[in-house]
């Protein structure tokens, strides 16, 4: 990084980090916040970390920040855990592609076990034999329920998301995170809720996008799991003559430590990388527009499963699915239409003016009712044009000098060639140059001749069946389908009535 930038950097680190051990904000105004105000992704730093918040909260509170590698060892004693492995990238190495679940290897570990992997101590065999190095290779435990560990009920009254007003969210509501150095998640949107993350223990990376750049990451639902939208770029060193316009995007980028806590907000696009091991654990908060969502989800789930039905060679659907969506493929089309039934249409509360789906958690259908009242109050002050709204609107949610008084960081922006340099340490120049040619070379080149193309009517090709997928499963086109389904909703409803 070079050292200017470097040294602002870290002296507005230094800064937000003092400020936040001495003055937290009330938790009700920060659940209100996360739930409806805040529009980008935010950090608190070492807000886990405070006297005021050990002081306001249980003595156990966060305890296992206090915690080395091994006391998890001992949490998780003998328990065997699934580890999805990555080849680590040689120098100077890009990818045209993530590093898929789906191509990873996979192996069992306790957490003992890990560590000694993870120091070069061990090796490890993963389930098709091989034996694999940590010099040559990564591991990630990851999206793991805590509610499912054997041991759970050493930390009740240890994950406690309070201070951020949840209360009563805690073991049951939270998801670990445990990787060695180069573990990594590939870039992809999470259609439902957003996200509170606290670090833990160890170092983690994250690079967002806001989704209104989602041009630039070649969005794709292949491969398909429900609620995730992935971006076909390969990070964490994305080939840009692959993906010329992701030149174009401004990348948000922090390192999270121990005892900070991350917020995502809905649809932010996220590539997430241990700098080291690391250990990580997040709540998803539900928010008002997961309703539709899960309606959006059932219909792409449809549209996926009804495009793979006749295909028979098993390479072709692992392409499709993720592993842990594979039921979904065996599907009969009875069955499937039943699911998509059951999540679309018996779910639908005829006895509003609007319908929603009916839900059993009543803390969502209080956000609902809070979500209108604050919608109608920001619309008011925005539409009012008034000093004294307008001051207090920025003064809330979009200071940084607000921000700063509270210990909270705005994820920093980056152009995206600062980015390659100072965060990928890419010597930017050539690769950059060449992304803006292709692009230029493109722009000049809007018509393609597809009369001499051949089509094979007596089968479909991988290729074909993934661009199916890709444009029958398309945001825009889900859109169109709900939107259609509203209107068919409401003319039901008003022939009910």
């Amino acid at each position: 990084m070079a050292e200017p930038v470097k040294k602002k950097l870290c002296q507005e680190d230094a800064h937000v980090r003092n400020s936040s051990k001495t003055n937290l904000i009330n938790s009700s105004e920060i659940r209100r916040a996360l739930l409806h105000d805040v529009k980008e992704p935010i950090v608190f730093h070492d807000y886990l970390l405070s006297d005021k918040a050990s002081s306001e909260c249980n003595e156990n509170y966060w305890k296992c920040l206090q915690w080395d590698a091994p006391m998890f060892a001992d949490l998780f004693g003998d328990q065997l855990l699934p580890f999805r492995i990555g080849p680590r990238l040689r120098d100077e190495e890009v990818l045209t592609v993530p590093q898929w679940e789906s191509t990873c290897l996979k192996g069992k570990m306790t957490f003992s076990e890990f560590l000694e992997w993870s120091g070069g101590q061990r090796t490890c065999i993963t389930s098709c034999g091989q034996e694999v190095h940590s010099n040559n290779y990564w591991a990630y435990f990851d999206y793991f329920y805590l509610k499912e560990l054997k041991e759970s009920v050493f930390l009740e009254g240890i994950i406690d998301w309070s201070l951020f007003g949840f209360s009563g969210r805690g073991t049951e509501e939270s998801t670990l995170w445990i990787g060695s150095n180069g573990a990594n998640t590939p870039c992809h949107i999470d259609t439902y809720g957003c996200n509170l993350v606290a670090q833990v223990l160890g170092e983690k990376r994250w690079i967002l996008f806001p989704k209104s750049q989602s041009q630039y990451l070649s969005p794709t639902r292949i491969p398909y799991e429900e609620s995730s939208i992935y971006s076909k770029v390969g990070f964490p060193r994305p080939c840009l003559i692959s993906h010329p316009e992701l030149c174009l995007s401004t990348p948000y980028v922090v390192t999270l430590k121990p005892g900070d806590v991350l917020f995502v907000p809905k649809h932010w696009w996220h590539f997430v990388e241990n700098l080291e091991l690391s250990v990580s654990i997040n709540t998803w908060l539900e928010i008002p527009t997961d309703d539709e969502e899960r309606v959006k989800e059932a219909f792409v789930m449809y549209q996926v499963g009804s495009l793979c039905h006749g295909v028979e060679s098993v390479s072709d659907i692992t392409s499709i699915f993720n592993p842990n969506m594979l039921d979904i493929a065996a599907m009969t089309s009875t069955e499937l239409l039943q699911l998509l039934a059951s999540k679309v249409l018996k779910r639908v509360d005829f006895n509003v003016d609007r319908y929603v789906l009916s839900s059993s958690n009543e803390d969502n259908e209080l956000m609902q009712c809070k979500s209108a009242s604050s919608d109608m109050f920001l619309s008011h002050i925005e539409s009012s044009g008034s000093e004294v709204g307008h001051h207090f609107y920025s003064l809330s949610w979009n200071s940084m000098t607000w921000c700063a008084e509270h210990g909270i960081e705005k994820v920093p922006k980056l152009s995206y060639d600062v980015f390659l340099k100072n965060i990928l340490g890419s010597d930017v120049k050539d690769e950059y140059e060449k992304s803006i040619k292709i692009l230029q070379t493109r722009k000049e080149e809007k018509t393609q001749n597809l009369q001499d193309d051949t089509v094979d009517n007596s089968s479909v090709s991988l290729q074909d069946l993934e661009i199916l997928v890709d444009t029958l499963t398309d945001y825009r086109v889900i859109e169109v389908i709900k939107q259609v389904f509203d209107e068919k909703v409401k003319k039901a409803k008003s022939t009910i009535l």
